[in-house]
């Protein structure tokens, strides 16, 4: 079975299940939630999509990294559990399978997020706008990166989008994660934190180490990170972070599928 045909499959059984809607659902409950604590400490003064997106709460955030794994990153664990691994590697597509789930985990996790973004800032848009003139006057008064340049240029909606899609690229990554660590885990609260666990442990690993900016990864799904100091146009920044988060997801398919080939000659 060709990598090609195994992707479509993969893809059909994506949008068929009901997990990845599920995940949308809770990425777009999540950010409408997340967005009250703001709102209340400005009592709705000078609140924008703008300051909306740059509030992050710990908590939240942890629960968004749990529902990436949802879409499409139990799926080989499923596929064990129920042997239809075996009927699928037994007609000789190994690596088109590995690569497929690989690709079908990341591309889920990055639509349920999008969507899931973009149905709640589209919401939130009938009530606030995309950024306060207060926040405008400052920002162009400001030292900006690549993506706030293009609210300067008056393009917020863009801005908004770039961050959106960014954003998503790296959870389409995390996704990845429980994926990988599905070869050898099978504990649900495990693979659901899978991604929480890299996510914070890179942190701490790339501050002790002071590791090169270009594996700060977390940064570049933030603000471009390393990327963005180098590329001013928001544009092509955000085309610069989907292609690095691809080349994270295709080394992340690497490890899987060097790892999910060894547990099947050693059983």
């Amino acid at each position: 079975m060709g990598f090609f045909r195994m992707l479509k499959m993969d893809c059909r059984r994506l949008f068929q299940s009901r997990n990845f809607y599920l995940a949308a659902a809770g990425v777009f409950l999540i950010r409408i939630i997340g967005a009250f604590p703001d709102i209340r400490v400005s009592a709705g003064q000078n609140i924008s999509l703008y300051s909306l997106m740059n509030y992050n709460s710990g908590s939240y955030s942890l629960i968004l990294m749990a529902l990436v794994a949802l879409p499409f990153g139990l799926s080989y664990r499923d596929d064990v559990k129920y042997n239809y691994i075996h009927c699928v590697l037994s007609r000789g597509g190994r690596e088109g399978y590995y690569w497929a789930h690989t690709l079908t985990a990341a591309l889920g996790a990055f639509l349920a997020v999008l969507l899931g973004y973009g149905l709640s800032y589209l919401l939130l848009g009938f009530f606030f706008p995309a950024v306060s003139e207060v926040e405008l006057e400052s920002l162009r008064l400001g030292n900006l990166n690549a993506y706030e340049n293009l609210i300067t240029e008056g393009k917020p909606v863009l801005y908004l989008a770039a961050r959106v899609v960014a954003e998503s690229a790296g959870y389409g990554f995390l996704a990845v994660i429980p994926l990988v660590l599905s070869v050898w885990v099978s504990n649900s609260f495990l693979l659901f934190s899978a991604s929480a666990v890299f996510y914070y442990a890179s942190i701490v690993i790339c501050s002790v180490l002071r590791l090169p900016d270009f594996t700060v990864w977390y940064l570049v799904m933030d603000y471009g990170g390393w990327i963005g100091k180098r590329i001013p146009e928001g544009q092509l920044l955000l085309f610069c972070v989907l292609v690095y988060f691809g080349c994270l997801v295709c080394l992340a398919g690497l490890l899987f599928s060097r790892l999910a080939e060894r547990r099947q000659v050693n059983g």
